[in-house]
């Protein structure tokens, strides 16, 4: 298997054979325990920003990682997937926390639409306070691709990283004290302050 750090994931997409409730449910789990990882490794630097409008309804500092369901087929039909989609929307998780978009083969998109005067329908790939789950089964995979493309063309971490913040390096290390120049600059260290980890 691979180690990759949760800063350096931009998208999550969940594969699945067929979806069912109970598959559906599975993948509530896996994305939440996608979503709850802590990012310790960001720092803000060279003035790098993400594309904040891209999250509507907040502004995230760092980029967020989108988790995202591609199901091959489901027994359901559409307006019970998107009921589905809708009870997940209506649940205890923050917005940001959630499954953000589904595309099921044969369905058509899951995704999330925000309505404003006098007619527009914006479609997109991550949720906000503000949109609703809506169920396109027109455009199908075209649709689907044209939305996740807006984020996946676009994606940018927007900051820099510090990933011995995962380790305990310092604690572990052992210093050389034989030569000169190590010893004045340990006693360098010390005289400022510095005390040796036991």
């Amino acid at each position: 298997g691979y180690l990759v750090p949760i800063e350096c994931i931009y998208f999550i997409v969940e594969i699945k054979t067929s979806l069912t409730k109970e598959e559906f449910k599975k993948s509530i789990l896996h994305m939440e325990s996608v979503k709850n990882l802590k990012r310790k490794a960001y720092y803000l630097g060279h003035g790098n920003e993400i594309k904040r409008d891209y999250f509507e309804g907040f502004e995230p500092t760092f980029w967020q990682t989108i988790y995202l369901i591609f199901a091959l087929e489901s027994k359901a039909n559409g307006e019970t997937i998107l009921g589905w989609f809708e009870d997940h929307r209506s649940s205890s998780l923050d917005i940001r926390s959630q499954i953000d978009s589904m595309f099921v083969l044969g369905k058509g998109i899951y995704s999330n639409a925000t309505l404003s005067a006098p007619d527009k329908i914006r479609l997109n790939l991550t949720p906000s306070a503000e949109s609703l789950p809506a169920h396109n089964a027109e455009d199908g995979i075209l649709g689907f691709l044209s939305i996740f493309s807006r984020f996946y063309n676009n994606a940018n971490i927007g900051a820099d990283f510090d990933f011995t913040k995962y380790t305990k390096l310092s604690r572990r290390l052992a210093v050389p004290s034989k030569t000169d120049r190590s010893i004045q600059l340990i006693e360098k260290a010390e005289k400022d302050g510095f005390v040796f980890p036991k």
